[in-house]
């Protein structure tokens, strides 16, 4: 944030409400393995509904239990795409509308998933 910026206390509010975002997305109130468990089984969910064929190779191969989304989640996709591909992801994440309106849907609140989905 401060590269981009170039202000350090402008750098600073961003993220501390990036982290305050973060943590309304992840859902770190409570045990946090029992919250990141929850996001596995959303994603899995959501991959059974689009491509049920390739959940069935993910566990035919020994890699049902999604444990490279893990790492995806926790830097929120920072090592699989460039830096300016990942400075654009990470405005759409970040952004506030339209996925973070006043109605909090599924989708909204779990964007991250369908980009997770996207990805695969």
């Amino acid at each position: 944030l401060l590269f981009v910026l170039e202000d350090e206390v402008d750098a600073f509010w961003c993220f501390y409400t990036f982290m305050d975002h973060v943590e309304s997305m992840m859902n770190f109130q409570g045990d946090p393995t029992v919250n990141m468990l929850t996001q596995f089984k959303e994603l899995r969910v959501l991959m059974e509904a689009v491509d049920p064929d390739f959940i069935a190779y993910l566990e035919a191969n020994d890699c049902g239990d999604l444990g490279f989304f893990f790492r995806w989640l926790l830097v929120l996709f920072k090592r699989e795409y460039g830096y300016p591909q990942i400075l654009r992801l990470w405005e759409v994440l970040w952004r506030d509308e339209p996925f973070h309106g006043e109605e909090q849907s599924s989708t909204a609140t779990n964007f991250h998933l369908v980009e997770s989905l996207s990805m695969l």
